[in-house]
């Protein structure tokens, strides 16, 4: 779905650990977070760029 919401012109990269991360959150919520944060970066990338999304353990 972020690719859907990034369009083609965007750059996807997504990173996380090998480990699990466990976070406690409502999923609709966390889903809702990563599409708000995808689209905010869609509008402020008028015509190219790259998202990146990870996840880092400290």
């Amino acid at each position: 779905m972020l690719r859907w919401i990034v369009g083609s012109r965007i750059e996807l990269q997504l990173g996380f650990p090998a480990e699990a991360v466990t976070v406690e959150c409502c999923p609709q919520e966390w889903e809702q977070t990563l599409l708000h944060l995808a689209a905010n970066a869609r509008d402020a990338m008028p015509s190219q760029g790259a998202l990146t999304i990870c996840g880092k353990m400290e």
